[in-house]
């Protein structure tokens, strides 16, 4: 159902995918390990789905907008940040993700 929910997600929606990862990343931090294995299944998901590069630019803008100081809740978004530009093709060469930051 959340693949689902992911291929058919309206284009005017997709901006908002940026916040919706960040608040799976805070999910991430529960400490019920079920929803922290959900928030961690989803994300993949959503990588999968709409593909790391058409996620990558709204969960950067996200990610740079948010002002939260925990240092476990950033850590946890730089990871998926990187999981990301793993997974971006066209970004293949280091040098180009340190233009967009």
């Amino acid at each position: 159902m959340i693949e689902f929910f992911f291929q058919t997600i309206p284009e005017c929606l997709l901006e908002e995918i940026g916040p919706i990862c960040l608040t799976l990343v805070a999910c991430t931090q529960f400490k019920k390990n079920t929803i922290s294995d959900k928030a961690y299944e989803i994300l993949s998901i959503v990588k999968q789905v709409l593909t790391a590069e058409l996620v990558l630019p709204h969960f950067l803008a996200a990610f740079d907008r948010d002002t939260t100081n925990d240092f476990q809740y950033i850590l946890e978004g730089l990871y998926f940040l990187h999981s990301l530009v793993d997974e971006t093709s066209s970004l293949s060469e280091e040098g180009q993700f340190c233009a967009i930051i």
